[in-house]
């Protein structure tokens, strides 16, 4: 609608990824963050579709990052999330997150211990986890996990299934909520599992898992009725792929409900400009801190943005 121009729309990009033109700047472009999806009148699942084919069709990516065993280190040492990182990014410590953590895996609630949880706002997990705590939960915090959104985004079949069906394993031997402080885990989980693990073995599990799992502050909000921290000049960024599960709760500031832009490692490593749009309602609005709930989202809004606005996990700000 925006361009005007067929291949833009999802029955246009569904043309050109089964005709395997993947460099055609329709798909080159495209975000997977959904909005097409949105305004399409038969819904049309685009993105999901656009994953599952890249998984199908090696010849879907030809960058340089999607070869070598650089995406199967990301769970283990964080190696391609400091790749990503610039001075804005905020320092590892010589001790990850879950390697100071005294927490079983199990518990009545278990929270997803993400690529970015573990690595990049471990302050939000400690914070979810007291605030948890606080409300009367005894919390479990898996190991460190990836959902594989990253190698799927470039087409890397074989460790997309290693990382997924590892967490898949891990998932479904927990009991009660899952929760997840990225956007496009619960994303992967919901929408895009499905589809992959579709008459297999798997698909018990991810249909149990795609059941409990939830975006940490929606398996709040019914319990906490207005935004649970205090402060002021505040924009909430609301992560296209959080859209569709956003969370009945009282949003106390200012909204910023546009595409970051973000979405796959070649984006992350070789795009320095945030989409215009976006832009220009972050600076109508001229917040000192920005909240987001998308790993892929802070990274780019970390990376690109100068303070002010000072860019954060809504997590970090609960008060506990």
């Amino acid at each position: 609608m925006a361009t005007q121009r067929e291949f833009f729309s999802p029955r246009g990009r569904i043309f050109l990824f089964e005709a395997g033109l993947w460099e055609h700047p329709a798909l080159e472009t495209c975000l997977a963050c959904g909005n097409c999806e949105n305004a399409c009148p038969n819904r049309v699942p685009l993105p999901e579709l656009v994953f599952l084919k890249k998984l199908e069709d090696p010849s879907s990516s030809k960058i340089p990052i999607s070869k070598g065993p650089l995406l199967t280190w990301l769970p283990k040492e964080g190696t391609l999330l400091d790749k990503l990182c610039t001075d804005q990014l905020p320092k590892r410590a010589s001790r990850t997150f879950s390697q100071n953590l005294k927490l079983p895996e199990k518990g009545d609630v278990t929270i997803f211990l993400s690529c970015g949880a573990e690595y990049l706002y471990p302050k939000a997990t400690h914070k979810l986890i007291l605030f948890l705590k606080g409300m009367g939960y005894s919390p479990g915090v898996t190991r460190p996990l990836c959902c594989g959104l990253p190698a799927a985004s470039i087409g890397r079949k074989k460790v997309f299934l290693e990382q997924s069906r590892n967490t898949l394993e891990v998932l479904s031997q927990t009991e009660g909520p899952i929760l997840t402080l990225c956007a496009s885990c619960l994303w992967m989980f919901k929408k895009v599992y499905p589809l992959v693990f579709s008459d297999t073995k798997e698909e018990k599990k991810v249909h149990s898992v795609a059941q409990r799992v939830e975006e940490a502050l929606s398996h709040l909000s019914p319990k906490v009725s207005t935004w649970p921290f205090q402060v002021d000049d505040l924009a909430i960024h609301i992560p296209c792929h959080l859209k569709e599960f956003k969370p009945q709760i009282s949003f106390q500031g200012s909204q910023i409900n546009l595409c970051c832009g973000s979405v796959t490692p070649k984006r992350l490593l070789f795009e320095n400009q945030l989409p215009k749009p976006f832009l220009e309602k972050l600076m109508e609005l001229g917040p000192s801190l920005l909240v987001t709930a998308c790993t892929g989202c802070y990274l780019k809004l970390r990376k690109l943005l100068k303070v002010p606005p000072e860019v954060k996990h809504w997590a970090e700000l609960l008060s506990v």
